[in-house]
C-alpha cells in the first residue's frame, strides 16, 4: 500500500525561491509570516489530497531562533544577502514550524528532529 507523504522543505537560500515558493508559486510574500502561512495552505491541501505526513530527508537542525530566521529573511528581502549557507537559522525555524504545523493537524512526520524536541513519538508513527 502506498501511503502518500509531502515534501517538507523547499530551498529558501535566495530571495527568489522564498518570494515564489514551488509549493505555492502564486502566493504574495512579503514577510516571514506570509512564507509560514503559505506552508501551512500547502499543508493543508497536500492533507486533503491524503498525504498522510510530512518528510523532511535527514538533516540536523540547530534550535530554532526566531528573531535570527527573522534577520536572515530580512537580510535576503533587502538585498543585503543573496543567498544563505545551508544550514542556516531561516531554514531551522521554518522547518521547526512547519513540523509543528503538521503535528498540530495530526500528520507523520519524519526526517529531522528539531533540537526544541516538538516531535517526540516520529519515529514510532512513521514506521
Amino acid at each position: 500500500m502506498l501511503t502518500p507523504v509531502m515534501p517538507m522543505v523547499y530551498e529558501m537560500e535566495t530571495w527568489s525561491t522564498l518570494a515564489h515558493p514551488s509549493f505555492e508559486p502564486e502566493a504574495t510574500i512579503r514577510s516571514l509570516d506570509d512564507y509560514l502561512e503559505a506552508l501551512r495552505r500547502y499543508v493543508v491541501r497536500v492533507q486533503s489530497e491524503e498525504a498522510v505526513g510530512v518528510e523532511d530527508g535527514v538533516q540536523s537542525l540547530r534550535s530554532p531562533q526566531p528573531l535570527e530566521a527573522l534577520a536572515a529573511f530580512e537580510r535576503l528581502r533587502s538585498g543585503g544577502e543573496t543567498r544563505l549557507p545551508v544550514p542556516n537559522p531561516l531554514r531551522d525555524y521554518v522547518v521547526d514550524q512547519t513540523i509543528a504545523f503538521a503535528s498540530s493537524r495530526d500528520l507523520v512526520t519524519r526526517g529531522a528532529l528539531p533540537a526544541t524536541g516538538v516531535i517526540s513519538e516520529c519515529w514510532t508513527r512513521c514506521t
